[in-house]
């Protein structure tokens, strides 16, 4: 639900930059927990995980997204719209950085935009031949 929830809500640079690595971040402590005890309290840190998650999501979207589509400039090239949905983006198919494992490794990697991907850069099969 987190995924799907992301993918339609999240558009602009911080949140798509930031929330990912948090989630990530609060997962993995969730299961060192889980899996460094004999007898954790598993269903309340899973509770605990499901309730931060949530609070983590509303606040992108009360600090982030609401400001976004209300309090922006509508003309602006930054602002979400439908033609152009999303900011910023993680365009990690052509970085030198690629299967390294989860995003805590690229917790300092830069957002990209559109005007940096070129004709070539876009197609995904390209990147393999």
């Amino acid at each position: 639900m987190t995924e799907l929830a992301s993918f339609l809500f999240i558009r602009t640079r911080s949140s798509i930059k930031y929330f990912p690595k948090f989630i990530t971040i609060v997962n993995i402590i969730f299961l060192i927990y889980v899996n460094s005890y004999l007898y954790p309290f598993q269903i309340e840190s899973l509770t605990v995980l499901e309730f931060f998650t949530a609070w983590l999501l509303l606040f992108f979207l009360r600090r982030y997204e609401y400001e976004a589509v209300n309090h922006w400039n509508p003309f602006s090239d930054w602002t979400p719209t439908e033609i152009n949905p999303r900011c910023g983006y993680h365009h990690i198919l052509l970085g030198h950085n690629y299967s390294v494992g989860f995003e805590f490794f690229t917790l300092s990697a830069p957002l990209r935009f559109r005007e940096t991907f070129t004709a070539r850069s876009r197609s995904v099969y390209d990147t393999f031949s």
